[in-house]
């Protein structure tokens, strides 16, 4: 996971935060939907890395976002919310 994070702060010199998010998301999508399709547990273990890979892109690019869109008087509360959401359905994932 934090391996991948350098790909995608270099990639975002060439491409926006909001592109990147929609990349990552849909190579994340791809990836997972293979992961259940493969029987052989190699397969399977370089799928979880790609799998990782795509996951490092979501955290980071939603921060670049908020920075883009929200004012910067505003920030606090916004890395607020996202964080507590992001908490808050961990949480809830278990049950």
């Amino acid at each position: 996971f934090s391996l991948a994070l350098p790909l995608w702060g270099s990639l975002m010199r060439y491409k926006s935060a909001q592109e990147l998010m929609v990349y990552g998301c849909i190579l994340w999508g791809a990836v997972t939907f293979m992961l259940s399709m493969t029987t052989w547990w190699e397969m399977q273990v370089v799928l979880r890395f790609l799998v990782g890979a795509a996951l490092a892109s979501v955290n980071p690019l939603g921060q670049a976002i908020i920075c883009d869109v929200v004012p910067e008087h505003e920030r606090g509360d916004a890395f607020g919310l996202m964080q507590g959401v992001s908490a808050g359905l961990s949480m809830a994932g278990g049950f």
